[in-house]
């Protein structure tokens, strides 16, 4: 894919006037982060001996938000906005205020930690397939169909129903593999209802075993992401905790799902406000600079063309100004080791390491402090020794 790219771009743009932006989930770690630049090295999209701004690794919930904030009305005057990047393999929450810079150009204040799991909805589909298998069918009647029977099912799920579930709808119909058997007729379990050539299910059937499953455990994320933010200062003006939430990705245009999270948080006021945004289409953004172009990779996992648009454009802008969001949470601690006297009946006998003197880990960022400069901490260190060294 790279090589491919690179084929497109212009003879007269070096490689050293590129800059890459990947999406990571939001819940990845320091190491999981190291292992994605040592793999771009591998890959050869940048140098071992590189800047390191030549690759930069933003959150997949941090691009949407830039897009959003870029491109979706209604966000102005929002004292905060949470994303919910619902793809299909994780769901990856974090929530933003929107400040401005004393020209005016607006800026992100990241106020959440960012926090994922893996409960997209792949996860429906298997949860589908598993609900066929073990109750709509059988495993005696699955023993004995053809081994594409089931996955034809399952693309037939995936294009009608799992699109357009929602409560309207009562019943929904796939193709069944076993219309025309009467042996394999009397198999099925007792509660399967087989229509001419369909299967029948029932919303609260696909609602209990497939869907609700599965949209529990955002709803825990999005509940999780509510605790970390301060209640409202201003009762008059706002008496909800979060403003806007904002559904992105390809399972985040599900109708179910925006209703269920409506449901659980605006009747509640904790959220004023719940939306989804729908594009149409695959769009790749590709920012272009007089002195650099910006080549925008997402890493390969199930998501429709409408997630890609999120994360291309929201990667993309962010490729262009990362410095729009001026404002994170640590998601470690940090300090230093240094010396200082040592107090006997205090501190620990094994950490003396001289007469007198003791190591002692000094904290200079205590999770989850906000940061206002990423790229730079100053810090000032004064010596509290005494002359031991005599």
């Amino acid at each position: 894919m790279h090589k491919y790219v690179l084929t497109k771009t212009p003879n007269s743009i070096s490689r050293e006037q590129t800059r890459y932006c990947l999406t990571i989930p939001a819940s990845w770690s320091p190491d999981a982060k190291r292992a994605m630049r040592d793999a771009a090295i591998l890959g050869e999209l940048i140098g071992p001996q590189d800047p390191t701004e030549r690759l930069l690794l933003i959150a997949e919930p941090e691009a949407a938000m830039i897009y959003v904030k870029e491109k979706q009305p209604g966000i102005d005057g929002c004292r905060n906005v949470m994303i919910c990047d619902a793809g299909g393999g994780t769901v990856d929450m974090c929530t933003f205020a929107i400040g401005k810079t004393p020209h005016g150009q607006q800026t992100l204040h990241e106020i959440s930690l960012g926090h994922g799991k893996s409960c997209g909805s792949i996860f429906i589909d298997m949860a589908m397939e598993n609900y066929l298998r073990n109750a709509k069918l059988g495993p005696q009647v699955c023993a004995r169909l053809h081994a594409r029977s089931v996955p034809a099912m399952m693309n037939s799920f995936i294009d009608t129903v799992k699109r357009n579930f929602k409560p309207e709808t009562d019943e929904y119909r796939i193709p069944s593999p076993v219309h025309n058997d009467r042996a394999l007729l009397d198999m099925l379990p007792p509660t399967t209802l087989i229509d001419g050539i369909d299967l029948i299910l029932t919303f609260e059937e696909l609602r209990q075993h497939v869907f609700d499953p599965v949209i529990r455990d955002i709803l825990h994320l999005i509940r999780d992401q509510i605790r970390q933010l301060p209640a409202p200062v201003n009762q008059r003006q706002s008496s909800y905790v979060c403003d806007k939430l904002v559904l992105v990705g390809g399972f985040g245009e599900s109708e179910y799902l925006l209703s269920r999270v409506q449901e659980e948080f605006m009747k509640n006021n904790l959220v004023r406000d719940v939306e989804t945004v729908i594009h149409a289409g695959l769009a790749v953004v590709k920012g272009i600079l007089p002195c650099s172009i910006e080549i925008v990779f997402v890493r390969a996992s199930a998501i429709s063309s409408q997630r890609l648009l999120f994360t291309f454009k929201g990667a993309a802008y962010f490729g262009l100004r990362p410095a729009s969001v001026t404002q994170r949470v640590s998601r470690l601690s940090y300090g230093i080791c240094v010396l200082r006297n040592f107090e006997p009946g205090v501190d620990p006998e094994s950490k003396k390491v001289s007469i007198g003197i003791w190591t002692v880990f000094r904290v200079l960022i205590m999770i989850p402090a906000l940061i206002h400069d990423p790229r730079l901490i100053r810090v000032s260190v004064l010596s509290t020794l005494t002359d031991t060294w005599r």
